[in-house]
């Protein structure tokens, strides 16, 4: 799932104008989307084979996608 991510988005405009140095985005994705994957809300789909992927985080009315209570991205990029 992190690889299919990775691999969709390494040349991203925005994924490149927040990560420059193309040695490290593919590591600094990786550490963003398996962030997104631990959060309680995540639903995680590969599609066709690893051809497609998504993540689906339904949030609550109260929750906020940076509650203390899942691994933090703080340093992954600027």
């Amino acid at each position: 799932m992190v690889d299919v991510l990775v691999e969709a988005f390494t040349d991203d405009p925005v994924v490149c104008w927040l990560s420059p140095d193309p040695s490290e985005r593919g590591r600094l994705q990786a550490v963003f989307y398996r962030s997104l994957l631990t959060h309680p809300a995540a639903e995680a789909h590969l599609a066709d084979g690893g051809k497609g992927a998504a993540i689906r985080l339904t949030l609550g009315p109260d929750e906020t996608l940076h509650d203390d209570q899942w691994p933090s991205v703080r340093g992954c990029g600027h």
